[in-house]
Order: structure tokens, then C-alpha cells, then sequence
């Protein structure tokens, strides 16, 4: 997967999960954990065909254990 493509799909993922957590989570937190995420996966990764469900996962479950503790 090309860098573009991986930017396109990974910002479709955030997308995604902005609509799924609104009214719970801020969407600018959502955003800034989605992309920390990304750049730490995309420096580590060998191959870059899962990152943006990775990049969802990891953020869903950031933001939501922040709002329980």
C-alpha cells in the first residue's frame, strides 16, 4: 500500500470511529490519539497494509479507558 492510500484508509478509520464514539469522546481527542498512534505504527511497521484498523483499535481503546479511570 502506497503512503497515500495508507493516509486515505487511516483517516477514513478515524473518521469512522469519530462518528462511533460522538457525544462521548471529543472528536479532537480522537484525532490527536489516532494520529500519535499512526506515527508510532508507521516508524515500527514493516508492512503498512493493516495499520489503519490498527491505528482504529488502538485509539478506541485509549480514548474509552481514559473516560472509565
Amino acid at each position: 500500500m502506497d503512503t497515500l492510500e495508507l493516509e486515505r484508509q487511516t483517516a477514513h478509520q478515524l473518521t469512522k470511529l469519530r462518528r462511533e464514539l460522538a457525544g462521548r469522546i471529543a472528536s479532537d481527542q480522537v484525532t490527536a490519539v489516532g494520529r500519535a498512534r499512526y506515527d508510532v505504527l508507521r516508524e515500527h511497521a514493516t508492512v503498512n497494509d493493516f495499520i489503519p484498523l490498527l491505528v482504529y483499535r488502538f485509539t478506541k481503546d485509549e480514548v474509552l479507558s481514559d473516560t472509565v479511570g
